[in-house]
């Protein structure tokens, strides 16, 4: 008889670990993280991993990124010495993402160095949403799975088009290097039976005196259009806001973003002061925020919940974890979960 898979819990979003082992009604444990007093972590799996196939869902996210690698890591590496059988880590947002290149010299590729750790840790498989570079895979020596948050961000989109009755809808980037990510959508969105304007992205420039990036136009028609920008992730905020705004000044009816990973970091303005993102964004030309909760919400952005819409990932999840304890095909069985779409917002 098959043993179900065994969701193992870190303490980045252990909720998250839950609602999935939930859906599954798969067995559930912890990592049972412990500091030492000298902040060094101790690792002790609160369940027996033999012969058992487990899936650690852990985000290497804010506010301690570096302290959730290290906890992936003593986790990934008890239940190899505890004789697990395949363990597949689900990283809903993995941390160094970015670093994927040399952008200076003497510097190192994180991500990569991150994902080659992982595997000597004792992962055998390696599972994420929305990547910053799906290329970056590659670094982990085993198989790898990527997990797209579109599935569910095309449902909310036709959703709210249909709704709303919305006749002149453009798919939106942040900048040039979002290009083929928007195309991805309004491609999935003609296909779902709803009709797409275009496609339109900001244009970013490097100010040779600050150094700085400064959005210095619009390639696209966004005249009297509602703008359904993409991004990746909601870091502080500043280059979403600042497209939303180049956009609105070409014209644009109506702006919402819709980004996989909701970090909302604190930043400061021009002034000096501490700023919330949620409170950016109010102040900006984005009218309605969509994200998810691959990492664990700032309270203040789950009472925003007149502004920013959460689409919960756990049915993605789920999908991505029984298809591979089964060996089916990840596109049918995320198709079949999707049925459990729901915002938790």
């Amino acid at each position: 008889m098959e043993r179900p898979p065994l969701i193992i819990a870190g303490n980045s979003h252990p909720q998250l670990a839950c609602n999935v082992a939930s859906l599954l009604g798969a067995d559930y444990a912890t990592g049972a993280l412990e500091p030492y007093g000298d902040g060094e972590i101790n690792v002790q799996l609160s369940d027996s991993v033999r012969r058992r196939d487990v899936f650690i869902i852990q985000s290497t996210c804010p506010p301690d990124v570096n302290g959730a690698c290290m906890e992936l890591f003593l986790m990934t590496a008890a239940c190899k010495a505890s004789s697990a059988g395949e363990i597949t880590v689900i990283s809903p947002y993995t941390g160094y993402a970015k670093a994927d290149r040399y952008n200076e010299k003497r510097t190192a590729i994180s991500i990569a160095v991150f994902l080659k750790l992982l595997h000597r840790s004792g992962a055998d498989r390696f599972a994420t949403v929305d990547i910053h570079q799906e290329a970056s895979l590659g670094a982990f020596d085993g198989p790898s799975d990527h997990i797209f948050a579109s599935e569910l961000f095309v449902q909310k989109m036709k959703i709210d088009i249909e709704r709303e009755r919305l006749k002149n809808v453009v798919i939106g980037a942040t900048d040039q290097g979002g290009v083929k990510m928007i195309e991805a959508y309004a491609r999935l969105l003609r296909e779902a039976g709803v009709d797409i304007s275009g496609t339109a992205y900001a244009i970013q420039n490097r100010n040779k005196i600050t150094n700085k990036k400064e959005y210095i136009g619009v390639t696209g028609d966004v005249e009297g259009a509602d703008v359904f920008v993409i991004d990746d992730q909601i870091a502080s905020g500043s280059s979403a806001v600042s497209a939303g705004d180049k956009f609105k000044e070409k014209g644009a009816k109506s702006i919402r973003l819709f980004a996989p990973h909701g970090l909302f970091l604190d930043s400061r303005d021009h002034y000096g002061n501490l700023q919330t993102s949620i409170d950016k964004f109010r102040d900006s030309s984005i009218e309605k925020i969509t994200t998810t909760d691959t990492v664990e919400l700032r309270p203040d952005v789950l009472k925003a919940d007149d502004y920013a819409n959460v689409v919960g990932v756990t049915p993605l999840i789920a999908a991505a974890i029984e298809c591979i304890h089964r060996g089916d095909s990840m596109t049918n069985r995320l198709r079949s979960y999707l049925g459990h779409y729901q915002p938790v917002g």
